[in-house]
């Protein structure tokens, strides 16, 4: 089967509403199947803001996130939300994709139902990435109705999967992971 290039993308937040929480790192892959997923493009960024509101779970969960956004002698890449959809279409532009000739498709665990109600509140997001609205979901592909009340987790899908199990609440690491679950269900090899 061949199958056409998608960004794996993921996000970490300060909690699951998007009205009131915020993203606080942006990770992907731009999966070229053609290409061993090791070999791929990554974008990854942390993003800054004045002030920080979320969920106690999720600011928590994220501590490792806060320390590297609280240093100032940080090397890691940081921008602000409003620069993340330039940073993303720079980027979708060096892997050679031309989204003015040709949409892409994004992936997730569960994209649709959390991703996007985020990326509908970055700023100009829609405006700048062109993306079809219809998506890979890795949650679903791994959903099965006679063991399950809710979409499995990553690590359960990566399980189901025959995949070494290590969600890791990091954003390209847990992009990668969702490519791999991709390429797992459609026999594309890893």
């Amino acid at each position: 089967m061949k199958m056409k290039p998608y960004i794996s993308l993921d996000l970490e937040t300060t909690g699951i509403c998007p009205e009131t929480c915020q993203v606080i790192e942006v990770g992907g892959v731009f999966d070229f199947p053609d290409r061993p997923l090791a070999d791929c493009p990554r974008f990854h960024t942390y993003v800054r803001h004045k002030l920080y509101v979320g969920e106690p779970f999720a600011l928590a969960m994220n501590q490792r996130i806060f320390k590297i956004l609280a240093d100032p002698k940080t090397t890691e890449p940081i921008c602000c939300l409003d620069d993340v959809p330039v940073e993303l279409a720079a980027w979708i532009k060096r892997c050679g994709w031309d989204m003015d000739e040709r949409k892409f498709s994004f992936a997730g665990k569960n994209f649709g139902g959390f991703d996007r109600g985020f990326l509908r509140r970055v700023p100009l997001f829609d405006q700048i990435i062109k993306y079809k609205h219809r998506h890979y979901y890795a949650g679903n592909m791994y959903f099965d109705p006679r063991i399950d009340e809710d979409l499995p987790s990553t690590e359960q899908c990566l399980q189901r999967a025959g995949l070494p199990a290590s969600a890791s609440h990091e954003a390209v690491a847990d992009a990668v992971a969702v490519a791999a679950l991709v390429r797992a269900r459609y026999g594309i090899p890893i």
